[in-house]
């Protein structure tokens, strides 16, 4: 489960008390810079924070387009197999009735010839 970071009313007014803070003078240097940046973060996180649901919602589209795709490359390949499978036995069933064609001549042959010899 994905677990986002929305900075939260009361968390921007913290940042804000103790950016206003800093002005009055109750803070070293470092510890000022610190909070400041700090406040930055907290506002640029704001900004980003509404547009992760997008993000979020497109990463699930894509997803199950992914699936698709996967699902639709598979049917693909069990139809080329089953072309392959059945071009096979077109072949097969091609010679089959190649050599039924020519054992059908040799036997007409055979016929005509036996039946020249009773007359």
């Amino acid at each position: 489960m994905l677990l986002l970071f929305y900075p939260h009313s009361a968390d921007l007014e913290a940042a804000a008390k103790a950016r206003n803070k800093i002005g009055s003078g109750g803070m070293s240097l470092d510890n000022k810079s610190k909070v400041l940046e700090l406040h930055q973060q907290m506002l640029a996180v704001k900004e980003m924070a509404a547009e992760l649901p997008l993000v979020v919602e497109r990463c699930h589209s894509l997803a199950n387009l992914h699936t698709q795709a996967a699902d639709s490359l598979s049917r693909l390949v069990a139809v080329e197999q089953s072309c392959k499978s059945t071009e096979t036995l077109l072949q097969h069933l091609s010679n089959t009735l190649t050599s039924l064609e020519q054992s059908t001549v040799e036997n007409l042959q055979i016929m005509q010839q036996s039946l020249e010899a009773l007359k």
